[in-house]
Order: structure tokens, then sequence, then C-alpha cells
């Protein structure tokens, strides 16, 4: 390799001006260009939002931006009863006669893809 360069700052995005070649990418990083061709279209797509992706977590986290959407889910309410009390909650409740979390035939914790064994 002759030389590196680093994500910081670098913009990409469409090379719709270059008429040479179809489904062009660029990429400007370090006050350099690059034009790089994709396959189809669909890979243009995949490879901007895996270089604009790249960018963003290219900075320290004490110097990135704050992103502008709200990025934690909105708290929920519980719903009232006519009288006022607080209704029961079906989302986390569990069934009569199982353990929270495991599986119920089994009585084992229920397994994650990371967890399974390759056979």
């Amino acid at each position: 390799m002759l030389r590196h360069y680093t994500m910081q700052g670098a913009e990409s995005g469409l090379g719709a001006d270059y008429k040479k070649r179809k489904n062009v990418i660029r990429v400007r990083a370090e006050g350099e260009q690059f034009l790089l061709q994709a396959d189809t279209l669909v890979d243009v797509v995949n490879w901007i939002e895996a270089f604009q992706a790249a960018t963003n977590i290219a900075l320290d986290l004490d110097e990135r931006p704050m992103p502008k959407l709200p990025t934690l889910p909105r708290r929920r309410r519980r719903r009232r009863n006519p009288d006022g009390t607080v209704a029961p909650s079906t989302a986390h409740s569990v069934p009569t006669g199982t353990a929270a979390g495991t599986n119920a035939s089994a009585g084992t914790p229920p397994r994650s893809a990371a967890s399974t064994s390759r056979s």
C-alpha cells in the first residue's frame, strides 16, 4: 500500500456528472478524489451508505456532533382504567407455571443466534 486515508471528514456520493461509466461513486478524502465503479445500482447505494457510516464513526466520541433526531425511544405511559387505577400490562406478563425467560417445555433459557453451536 502506498498510502492510507482516514475517513474523518470524507465525503461520498453518487458521481452523477461522470458520464464515461455507469454506477460511479465519488469519494473525497484528505483533499483527493476517488471514483469507484460498482456493478449495480444496489451496490452503489450499499457502498455509499457504508462510506457515510464509516465517516460518521471516524471521529472520536468527544468530537462527534450530537444527532439532531431523538435516538432514544419515547417513554411509554401506562393505560389507566376509568376508575383511575393502572391497568395491568400484558407485554411483560409471564404465563403461570413458567419461570421468566425460560423455555416452558424444556426448562432451559432461550438461545440466541450467537450462542448456537455449529455441527
